[in-house]
């Protein structure tokens, strides 16, 4: 772009006044204005230009003056501080589009991820009544598509939606594939259900979540505790009839029609489905606390360095009757050495546990986790890879 002249814009913030900024041409003769280069360094995110320039500062905030009926200077109302903040994330992502990688200081916080987080937030904190006409959630996610370009042609550029099944996808690399600009959904269902009970959407969706139950059938969670988890138990006509000429199978997992399927979880207030884990891998403490094991291992398997996990109960030493948390630890040998510069077995675990103390110190006490174990050897698994808990406590007892 070429640098043309310097013009007076009236551009109105918390403090309102005058500001001058550089302004720019480009290859159709239309001008912008350099939103990062006024003298008073005003954090111009938190206003909107007005009135003698018109579109010389973009159409959206055109947009926006005329929904809310804003022809004057910033407004103190905080709805439309919302839509002008909006329309300021909007116009920035175009300008990154337009004039390359080199631009990030024109995105918020200087990242693509906060920048579309950001748009994102607003934009569900409206209404639907309430929501800009000019910007859509379709929009946002394009934006971020656009924006990491390289990476969605390496996927395949056609690429337009992910669906993930077999076992619960972990809660980061769900947000970090959004974040990339990603469609990304999971579904939930058992063989005997035939066999899937809910599903995201493109249309309903929310990260963590398994999504909805089907309409043709029906979801109650029993036996909760404090935090609302629960057994699902699923009822309707894609439910298996029952096992084959296995009468006590049948016993155990029917009751009135209902078929337990051994998972925890919960619904929350808009009817998304929610997994904890398995019923026979939850960990009873003596205080009646219950741990579940995959949501401490999906910590900390985002551990660098750290391939995969497992929780176990373990008597403690003076309270045989009291269970305490240990983990056993599966390590990239490589990885360890170039992060840490850990190559013994005692410099690992040492390293590993450091790592596990941080870790503590974002649960509550009774999730603590006392002891540690490290090996290279991989966790003994189903052909579904996941982890046969069962076995493995053995192995890990039989090595005492």
């Amino acid at each position: 772009m070429e640098n043309t002249n310097t013009l007076t814009v009236k551009f109105v913030g918390f403090g309102g006044g005058f500001m001058e900024y550089p302004c720019y041409k480009d290859e159709n003769e239309k001008l912008y204005f350099d939103i990062n280069d006024g003298k008073n360094g005003l954090d111009l995110y938190t206003g909107a230009y007005m009135d003698e320039l018109g579109d010389i500062c973009g159409e959206p905030n055109q947009s926006v003056m005329q929904e809310i009926k804003c022809d004057k200077p910033f407004s103190r109302n905080l709805r439309e501080r919302d839509y002008q903040f909006l329309s300021r994330l909007k116009a920035d992502c175009e300008y990154f589009l337009r004039n390359g990688n080199g631009c990030k200081k024109y995105l918020y916080k200087e990242s693509i991820e906060k920048h579309c987080d950001e748009m994102e937030k607003i934009w569900n904190s409206f209404t639907d009544e309430q929501k800009p006409k000019w910007l859509t959630m379709e929009q946002i996610k394009d934006f971020r598509k656009k924006m990491f370009k390289e990476i969605h042609e390496s996927l395949g550029p056609k690429l337009r939606l992910m669906v993930n099944g077999g076992a619960a996808l972990d809660y980061e690399v769900e947000k970090g594939f959004n974040e990339l600009g990603f469609r990304i959904v999971q579904g939930y269902g058992l063989t005997e259900t035939s066999p899937v009970i809910a599903a995201g959407t493109d249309f309903a969706q929310r990260l963590g979540s398994v999504g909805k139950v089907f309409p043709s059938l029906k979801v109650k969670i029993i036996n909760k505790d404090e935090n609302g988890v629960g057994e699902v138990i699923v009822k309707g006509p894609s439910v298996m009839l029952g096992y084959y000429q296995n009468d006590e199978a049948n016993k155990e997992v029917f009751e009135k029609g209902w078929f337990h399927t051994g998972d925890l979880g919960y619904i929350d207030k808009k009817g998304f489905l929610f997994l904890a884990g398995r019923k026979k891998s939850v960990i009873v403490l003596k205080n009646g606390k219950n741990v579940y094991p995959e949501e401490i291992e999906s910590i900390i398997n985002r551990i660098d360095g750290v391939k995969e996990s497992f929780i176990y109960g373990k008597p403690e030493e003076n309270n045989e009757d009291d269970l305490k948390l240990c983990v056993k630890i599966v390590y990239d040998k490589d990885l360890m050495k170039e992060l840490y510069n850990a190559t013994t077995e005692e410099e690992i675990k040492e390293t590993l546990w450091s790592k596990i103390k941080e870790v503590n110190k974002t649960m509550p006490p009774y999730k603590y986790i006392k002891e540690i174990i490290v090996s290279e050897e991989e966790l003994i698994k189903t052909t579904t890879l996941k982890i046969k808990r069962h076995e493995e406590l053995a192995k890990i007892e039989g090595q005492k």
